[in-house]
């Protein structure tokens, strides 16, 4: 098999093997944005009122979290070695 072929087929092992993590994700996320919609004013409120953004915090992550045991597996670990950590 070429390089070209390896790849592709990495690519597909890794789909496979993270779809469902990424449902879960979207599951936990949704359900977070939906409890917190209710508390915060929206946009056009906080322009009436001439809200000015005060700081923003950068907090650097993995990709993964390897306490999950669901994340805790050596695709992860290498996705996690492999992307590039935001700078501040």
């Amino acid at each position: 098999m070429n390089r070209s072929g390896k790849f592709a087929c990495l690519v597909l092992i890794a789909c496979a093997n993270l779809a469902p993590v990424a449902a879960g994700a979207e599951e936990s996320d949704q359900g977070a944005a939906a409890a917190t919609d209710t508390d915060l004013p929206s946009v056009a409120e906080l322009e009436a009122a001439g809200a000015i953004i005060g700081r923003i915090i950068i907090e650097k992550q993995n990709v993964f979290d390897l306490s999950k045991p669901a994340e805790n597996k050596s695709l992860y670990r290498l996705a996690n070695r492999w992307h590039i950590v935001t700078r501040d």
